[in-house]
């Protein structure tokens, strides 16, 4: 996945908690919508939600730190 489909895109696990999240000002582009239709078919009980920019790189950088790769 590259660089702009990380800001856009994040499958976030921070210990019990699963879901998806996906940046709301890229929730249009396609490659983006593809990357989601492929995470909801592998993963179809997650849950999906719309975040900021900002949250988005917040999670991130929580998985970072906790080890799991973002």
């Amino acid at each position: 996945m590259n660089d702009t489909l990380n800001d856009a895109i994040l499958l976030l696990t921070e210990g019990e908690r699963h879901e998806i999240l996906v940046e709301t000002n890229q929730r249009t582009r396609a490659d983006v919508q593809d990357r989601l239709q492929t995470l909801l078919s592998e993963y179809p009980d997650m849950p999906t939600r719309l975040v900021s920019l900002s949250e988005m790189q917040d999670a991130a950088k929580r998985m970072a730190d906790a080890g799991t790769d973002a």
